[in-house]
């Protein structure tokens, strides 16, 4: 197996694979069109094993895998946002896009929730409840509790709150799992009752600090408590994150809730204000204007007889925030999304390094060729000029690679995991971090594998691995038990799957890969950890050739 990509085979392979074993006991009116995507994937991935060039056969069955699975989750997610601001029609146009990805029943089930909604959103409760009602014997067992969330939907869309809190109630008597859904719809009932302490109660016990929610996603969730109570700092942080999204919530949406933190907090005046900027706005861009005029009339018929008690909410307030800023330390560990310079620029040096030294590929010619050469004399790592005292080339080959595929996949996992990393220790020690495990590495390679050059980044990728497993590892008090367990699990089958692909390609430097991992893990078990923001108790500052082997 010459080719790396071929490895790329194995994940599609697999998802596959369960996805057939997960849909095995629908019923197969439903559950037909997902066996034949995971046939199409598993045959694109078995001939990439037999009939070159696999990366082709990689790229078609991770595409496939983007086209069947991910894309019309995206969709989904769109539809729901589209919802959300009351856009019906917009929503049922997104339904329809599923189609395409989704085959017979289960195109038709999201179209039928989304006609539902419309349903809700003319105040047609019987129609709404009938379409959902038709597929609680349809769909398979997971997909029950959607409907559930799309009637709670209807009746937020509908205001009949009393409706919510009676349903959140009877299953709580009954000692019923209750839905974080019906939970997160619970605390906006109460909230709209006037009940701030039970819908703050509501969110604490949702758990939403337990899952992989994204930070955006829980603003959007518990904006309307923050609002309802009249915490106007809070909102305002709330309303950036989610202005950065628009799509999540349009400007006079965003309007109608600052009006309604404004009455929380008793400036009327200011609220008004804020309220006739809404119907300005909605009238320009709301594709169903008739609702959010009802909506903020509503607001300005009672304004005057609301009496507001911001300061009585400051405890519970400070409690649902600890939520909040959970769930974004959560994100930053498991699914880092934020934007860093210190990684980007490593990675643009190692791809501009690659292309400089690999320059003779693109442009040939004796002099780009002598370019090449002298780069790459100067900085591999040679065992025997390293043990004469040139030390230097122990850093200067995590800058080099031998392929284009060798650059890319160590740019992709540093990328990555360098995020984590530099969330979890700071700034420096992540620096720290990747340097010294990547000249670490180059020293168990020059004493384990004297004979053999070797330039790349993975010693120093595989050390920052290595350190994000025990720095998981020593945050788990700070983290889900769930969320904890399944990261460490996941990141020891990629270090099984690396060792074992590292005896399988030839020129490969296993010593090197071995030796960056073990340097990674032990930085990570001694260097300091600081305590997530959430977690801190009073703010203090936070700390921020042939024979030429890959690495």
């Amino acid at each position: 197996m010459n080719n790396p990509f071929v490895l790329w085979l194995f994940p599609p392979l697999l998802l596959s694979v369960y996805s057939l074993w997960s849909h095995g006991h629908s019923k197969m009116s439903w559950a037909w069109c997902f066996w034949v995507q995971g046939v199409i994937i598993i045959i694109t991935s078995l001939l990439g094993f037999f009939v070159a060039p696999g990366w082709l056969w990689a790229g078609l069955a991770w595409g496939e895998i983007f086209l069947f699975w991910a894309y019309p989750r995206v969709i989904v997610a769109r539809m729901d946002s589209y919802i959300t601001v009351l856009n019906a029609d917009a929503a049922l146009q997104a339904a329809k896009q599923l189609r395409w990805f989704y085959w017979g029943q289960p195109a038709e089930f999201w179209r039928d929730m989304v006609l539902a909604v419309g349903c809700f959103i003319k105040a047609d409760r019987d129609g709404g409840n009938e379409i959902l009602d038709k597929w609680k014997a349809v769909v398979p067992k997971n997909l029950k509790e959607q409907i559930e969330s799309y009637r709670l939907t209807g009746n937020v869309i509908l205001w009949n709150w009393q409706y919510i809190v009676d349903q959140y109630e009877l299953q709580k008597k009954a000692g019923s799992k209750i839905a974080s859904g019906l939970q997160i719809s619970a605390s906006r009932a109460y909230g709209e009752l006037g009940d701030i302490e039970a819908s703050a109660k509501c969110l604490e016990e949702s758990k939403l600090d337990e899952s992989r929610s994204s930070v955006r996603g829980v603003a959007l969730s518990l904006m309307p408590y923050f609002c309802l109570s009249g915490d106007r700092p809070r909102v305002d942080e709330l309303m950036e994150l989610i202005a950065t999204g628009n799509e999540l919530l349009p400007e006079y949406a965003r309007l109608y809730w600052r009006g309604r933190c404004l009455i929380a907090s008793d400036d009327k005046k200011g609220a008004r204000e804020i309220f006739d900027r809404a119907l300005e706005s909605a009238k320009s861009h709301a594709t169903n204007l008739s609702a959010w005029q009802s909506r903020i009339d509503s607001q300005l018929k009672t304004i005057d007889s609301f009496t507001p008690t911001p300061d009585r909410w400051k405890a519970q307030n400070e409690r649902v925030w600890r939520i909040f800023q959970k769930i974004g330390f959560i994100q930053d560990i498991v699914a880092p999304n934020k934007y860093s310079w210190v990684v980007a620029c490593i990675c643009i040096t190692i791809t501009f390094a690659y292309l400089i030294s690999d320059w003779h590929t693109y442009f040939p010619g004796d002099e780009s060729v002598k370019l090449s050469l002298e780069l790459f004399q100067f900085g591999v790592l040679d065992p025997k000029l390293v043990l004469s005292g040139q030390y230097w080339r122990l850093l200067t080959c995590l800058f080099l690679h031998k392929t284009l595929a060798h650059c890319f996949v160590n740019v992709l996992g540093l990328y990555w995991f360098g995020r984590i990393a530099q969330n979890i220790f700071g700034t420096p020690r992540f620096l720290a971090i990747f340097f010294m495990s990547g000249m670490l590495s180059g020293v168990a390679h020059t004493l384990l594998a004297p004979d053999t050059l070797a330039v790349g980044a993975s010693g120093a990728v595989m050390g920052i691995f290595g350190a994000v497993a025990a720095g998981i590892f020593r945050m788990k008090e700070y983290l889900p038990d769930r969320i904890w367990r399944v990261e460490l699990y996941w990141l020891a089958a990629l270090a099984v799957v690396s060792i074992i692909s590292d005896q399988i390609i030839p020129q490969v430097a296993v010593f090197a890969h071995m030796g960056g991992m073990v340097a990674g893990l032990v930085f990570g078990l001694i260097v300091r950890v600081p305590k997530p923001a959430y977690a801190v108790v009073q703010a203090t500052p936070a700390d921020e050739p042939s024979s030429l082997q890959a690495k």
